[in-house]
């Protein structure tokens, strides 16, 4: 039978494991979040191709080309 240090010791071990568990899953939980909103972000952009500007398109930078001071 164990001693109630190693119980002790086992226990808290499982404690540790879990917080580190527990601290990777809201990690996945965060970048599933930003690579959903990236995706619907392209999503969008996809779909807008043909159409006139929307009022929301004025706030998003335009990628220039030919410009001397942005040569990309």
């Amino acid at each position: 039978m164990k001693t109630s240090e190693e119980l002790l010791a086992i226990k808290m071990t499982i404690k540790t494991l879990s917080v580190k568990v527990k601290r990777i899953e809201n990690v996945n939980k965060r970048l599933k979040k930003i690579i959903d909103v990236k995706d619907n972000i392209n999503k969008v952009s996809d779909s807008s191709q043909g159409r006139k500007p929307s009022y929301l398109d004025r706030f998003r930078p335009e990628k220039r080309t030919n410009n001397f001071l942005n040569p990309e």
